[in-house]
C-alpha cells in the first residue's frame, strides 16, 4: 500500500462542440472532394456519372446553404441578446 502522493481529481469532460468539429471537417471535406474529382477523373468519368456528381453537389449546396442561414440568424439572436440585457439592466443613479 502506498501512502501519500498525487490524489486524483476528477475530471469533468465536456461534451465535443459539433460546431467547431464541423468548422474543422468542411475544409478537408472540400479538398478531398476535389481530389477525388480531379481533371483526370472527370474525363475518364461516363457522362452519367459526372451529371449524377454535379447533381449530387448543387444538392449538397443547398443543404449547405440552409445551413448558414440558420447559423446567421443564431449570430444576429446572440448579437442582440447582449444589447438587450444591457438595455434591461438598472442604470446606477448619480
Amino acid at each position: 500500500m502506498q501512502v501519500g502522493g498525487a490524489v486524483p481529481v476528477p475530471v469533468q469532460v465536456q461534451p465535443p462542440n459539433t460546431i467547431d468539429t464541423a468548422a474543422r471537417i468542411l475544409p478537408a471535406w472540400a479538398a478531398h472532394l476535389e481530389q477525388l474529382a480531379s481533371d483526370a477523373a472527370i474525363k475518364q468519368a461516363s457522362k452519367d456519372s459526372n451529371a449524377k456528381l454535379k447533381q449530387t453537389i448543387s444538392e449538397v449546396r443547398h443543404r449547405l446553404e440552409k445551413l448558414e442561414q440558420r447559423l446567421q440568424e443564431a449570430i444576429e439572436k446572440a448579437s442582440q441578446q447582449p444589447a438587450e440585457k444591457a438595455e434591461q439592466e438598472p442604470k446606477p443613479e448619480q
